[in-house]
């Protein structure tokens, strides 16, 4: 592994992905979306969302981890997994697209699910939020990159 990748770290096949790498709600944003949220704490086991799902809703990751998985030759590849503080589903809610991966919580999570008309309505009636959406989105991206430099420089 390379010194750009120190701040991920590889379980099992899987990255985990520590909120300081760019998911990190501003923590006025956090407040406003926490009071137009419902508090959800999954079972062991609970799918926030599957992949292919339109989205309804992000996820503010409170407590405990989501396991992002994707579906790949018949089997379920776990490819990340998000720690607290982070943000679940920012992208596809904001780019209206399908969730391109399985989202499940781990049995200690606490989520807060914030409807995706609520979480663009405020977006768009505060514009002060849109520079902490963009660091959150480049951070996912950032991510991502990393990740797949990752896997290639091991093939």
């Amino acid at each position: 592994m390379t010194s750009s990748l120190n701040w991920l770290s590889s379980t099992s096949g899987s990255w985990t992905i520590p909120a300081s790498s760019g998911s990190l709600l501003s923590p006025k944003l956090a407040a406003e979306l926490k009071k137009r949220s419902n508090i959800h704490i999954p079972a062991i086991g609970r799918v926030l969302f599957e992949e292919g799902d339109r989205p309804t809703s992000l996820y503010l990751v409170g407590k405990g981890e989501v396991s992002l998985a994707i579906r790949s030759r018949g089997r379920t590849v776990t490819c990340f997994r998000i720690g607290r503080d982070s943000v679940v589903g920012l992208s596809t809610v904001v780019g209206r697209g399908l969730y391109p991966m399985t989202a499940t919580a781990s049995q200690d999570a606490e989520i807060n699910a914030v409807n995706a008309e609520t979480f663009l309505t405020l977006i768009e009636n505060r514009p002060e939020f849109y520079f902490n959406v963009l660091q959150i989105l480049a951070g996912e991206t950032l991510s991502a990159y990393t990740v797949l430099a990752a896997i290639t420089s091991k093939q």
